[in-house]
This record gives structure tokens, C-alpha cells and sequence, in this order.
């Protein structure tokens, strides 16, 4: 950016007429570096004729954050460096993007985001390239993908959290639900298995990355729920919950679906990895 003596510089071969060749030499040997482009000299020529001055004017973009709230930010972060930004923002009624701003070029801070998975063992990369070549073979039949059906269940809470549950968990995988879905729905069902128990397809562990309430529904339904003001009881969070179900329309559930048939062929190619490890 040019210095103030710079401008002024530029500004003599409109008052003592020089070429722009001869002054780009000029200026090079003053100040030992490249003069500006031709335009820039004409447009701080023309500022000066009209308002007498080189000086900066003030910008016409985005307003700078008060130096209260990123005094605000430092301090939170100071308390609690591993919070998150979607939570601080939500506290601090701050748009993520300012407040990503601020991080990165008012305190010089880097947000990373941490992703927490269980190691998968080779058995278990096992059990999950056959999953992706079994499901995908019965994606081929016709009416399957129409009867197929995903169910999950998270436990939302007043403090913003949200607990999701995992596939091994008892209420999934004790020996009295599976029988009941032997009765219910015989080789119907697609679930961890062992022993007696015969779904239509076992359920690989340690496979968040191919659920499709984990892939997207959770993650949206709690964008809605949690905006200021946060909801005060347990009515309010369930009537917020209820509306931003409703919002899910039948574009979206086929956006899920074209993603989920994506997971599941790079889990056959990767031979099971993790798509967070892709």
C-alpha cells in the first residue's frame, strides 16, 4: 500500500508534466521500489482536486467488530479454548462467520474442528467392506431402496448438547429386541446380530459414517433448535424440535439418499476405512 509522501509524489506530472515513463523511473530510484498502476495515480489526482486530501477514506465494506466484543471472545476462549464455535456464537449472539473473522485476524487464533472416532480393528473393516458389497447388491433388486428404512434416537438437552446413541448400546442390541424383530420382521431387519438372531443384513460396529440420521439429521434438526433465544424448558425444546422436522422436505431426504449410496460404495473401495479418514 502507498504512503502518503508516495501519493504525493505520483501526483507532480499532472502539475509539471512528466510521462509516466519518467516517473515510474523517478519513483524507483527514490524509494527503491515499483510505482503503483496508472489508474491508481489518475483516481488519487482526482480525490485531491475535490476534497484537498490524500487521505484514506473510510471503507464501504462489512463494519469492524468493536474492540468490546473481541475482548469478549479472547476472554471465553481464554476459559474455554476447546469450545466450539457453533456453541460460542450462540452464547454470544455473534454470527459464526464473525466470529470466525475474529479469531483467525483479531486474536490470531486457529478453530479446528475435532472428530472423535473409535479405532476401527481389521475384523471390524472386515464386517464393513462386506456390509457396503451386500447392501449394494440388494439395492439392485427392485422395491428395495423404497422399503428401506433408517432409525436412530438422540436425547437433546437444555444445555445445547446432544447425546447421540451408538449400535451397541442395550436398548439395540440386547437379546430381547432382536428376537422381537425375528418375530416382527424375519429377515426384514438390519441390525447388529449374533448367535440365533437372522436380520437380512448384519449391521457393521463402529459405523456412524454410513447412518443416515448421524450423516445429516441430527446435525440439522440442532442448527434449528438452538438459535437465540435458546429455548428455557423442556416444552419449548420439543416444540422446536417438532418444527424443524417439519421442515425436512422430500429434496432433501434424496440428497441424504445419494450420499448414503455414496458412503457405502468408498467404504467397499477403501476396504472399510472411515470416511472422516478419507
Amino acid at each position: 500500500m502507498a504512503t502518503q509522501q508516495e501519493k504525493a509524489y505520483c501526483l507532480l506530472p499532472f502539475e509539471v508534466p512528466k510521462s509516466i515513463v519518467t516517473l515510474r523511473r523517478e519513483f524507483r530510484v527514490r524509494f527503491q521500489k515499483e510505482v503503483t498502476h496508472e489508474n491508481n495515480i489518475r483516481r488519487w489526482y482526482r480525490q485531491f482536486v475535490v476534497s484537498g486530501c490524500l487521505c484514506k477514506g473510510k471503507s464501504s465494506g462489512r463494519p469492524r467488530v468493536p474492540r468490546a466484543d473481541v475482548e469478549r471472545v479472547r476472554e471465553t476462549y481464554q476459559r474455554s479454548p476447546k469450545k466450539s464455535l457453533r456453541r460460542e456464537s450462540r452464547e454470544l449472539q455473534m454470527p459464526t462467520t464473525t466470529l470466525w473473522s475474529v479469531l483467525r485476524k483479531r486474536i490470531l487464533m486457529k478453530p479446528y474442528k475435532l472428530q472423535l472416532l473409535q479405532a476401527l480393528k481389521p475384523q471390524d473393516k472386515v464386517a464393513r467392506t462386506h456390509f457396503a458389497e451386500d447392501i449394494q447388491e440388494k439395492m439392485e433388486d427392485d422395491g428395495f431402496v423404497e422399503r428401506l428404512v433408517s432409525i436412530d434416537d438422540a436425547t437433546f438437552h437444555l444445555s445445547t448438547i446432544v447425546n447421540r446413541h451408538n449400535d451397541g448400546a442395550p436398548p439395540y442390541f440386547h437379546s430381547i429386541v432382536r428376537g422381537l424383530l425375528n418375530l416382527v420382521l424375519p429377515q426384514r431387519w438390519i441390525g447388529r446380530a449374533a448367535g440365533e438372531h437372522s436380520p437380512l443384513l448384519r449391521w457393521p460396529p463402529l459405523s456412524p459414517d454410513i447412518t443416515p440420521c448421524d450423516l445429516f439429521l441430527w446435525g440439522y434438526v440442532k442448527n434449528l433448535v438452538y438459535v437465540p433465544p435458546l429455548p428455557k424448558s423442556l416444552q419449548d425444546l420439543r416444540n422446536r424440535i417438532n418444527r424443524a422436522v417439519e421442515t425436512i422436505t422430500p429434496e432433501m431426504l434424496q440428497r441424504v439418499w445419494q450420499e448414503f449410496d455414496y458412503r457405502i460404495d468408498e467404504c467397499r473401495v477403501t476396504k472399510g476405512t472411515h470416511m472422516e479418514a478419507l
